[in-house]
């Protein structure tokens, strides 16, 4: 995964936490995630949205 989309620990700054657990999704799509730091050991959770894709309508000529 490239390192822009790696989520930091909030405690010590480790780049590379991993998802626990995935709780779930919302309406929106918003999706809540525990992560858990190898370094330090300490949980947090996430709140995680996905970009919605822009559509675009080209002119018709």
């Amino acid at each position: 995964m490239p390192d822009r989309l790696k989520l930091p620990c909030k405690f010590c700054g480790e780049r590379n936490t991993a998802v626990q657990q995935t709780i779930g999704c919302d309406e929106a799509g918003n999706m809540v995630r525990k992560r858990v730091c190898p370094d330090c050991g300490r949980g947090f959770r996430t709140y995680e949205t996905t970009k919605k894709p822009y559509l675009v309508i080209p002119p018709r000529n």
